[in-house]
């Protein structure tokens, strides 16, 4: 009986430790599962940045494309405007400010609605000194609405276009910066 004993005991603790060993072993790869779980959940966090971090960039490089090119339209009209002002036609020329530029303008305040949206606040600041300078200029004619030719072409016009280019100078260095500084750019 001794020996039955001895033997039921030996297999017990057998069974134990090899159920200890494969205790040890079910650890050792659940551990291993966990780390590899671990970084494919790291990994894919980065490319979900990644890819929201790139969606963003295109959306706002998209933005501050369209509010380029509105500005550009806008400064095609100014420079028609005063082609007809050198002819001394000062009527055609306030017919289309209120025409094509009042258009241009109105296209010009819907793209800078939209990089209220997109931000970041520089570049928002930037396309509102934008808004400001064409807003002046909208408003030009109407204070020389009956001043002669030569009056007409030495106005004001000269340090408006002026702070034009400067104000758009600045738009696009912020939004060239927004873009650039969007690698490092942290999720919403």
């Amino acid at each position: 009986m001794d020996q039955g004993v001895a033997a039921l005991v030996g297999a017990v603790i057998g069974a134990a430790g090899a159920a200890a060993a494969a205790l040890v072993t079910v650890r050792l790869s659940l551990r291993g599962v966990l780390t590899q779980l671990q970084q494919q959940r790291a990994q894919f966090e980065q490319q979900g940045l990644a890819d929201h971090v790139r969606v963003r960039r295109d959306s706002r490089r998209g933005a501050y494309a369209a509010y380029a090119a509105c500005f550009y339209t806008f400064m095609e009209i100014v420079a028609r405007i005063h082609e007809i002002a050198e002819t001394g036609d000062t009527r055609a020329a306030l017919a289309l400010i209120h025409g094509e530029a009042a258009a241009a303008h109105a296209q010009l305040l819907r793209a800078r609605s939209v990089i209220s949206i997109e931000g970041p606040d520089d570049v928002i600041a930037a396309a509102e000194a934008v808004g400001d300078r064409v807003h002046i200029w909208m408003e030009m004619p109407l204070r020389i609405a009956g001043v002669s030719r030569q009056s007409l072409r030495t106005s004001d016009y000269a340090s408006i276009e002026t702070g034009f280019h400067t104000a758009f100078r600045t738009f696009t260095e912020a939004s060239n910066r927004a873009l650039d500084d969007e690698g490092s750019w942290s999720a919403a």
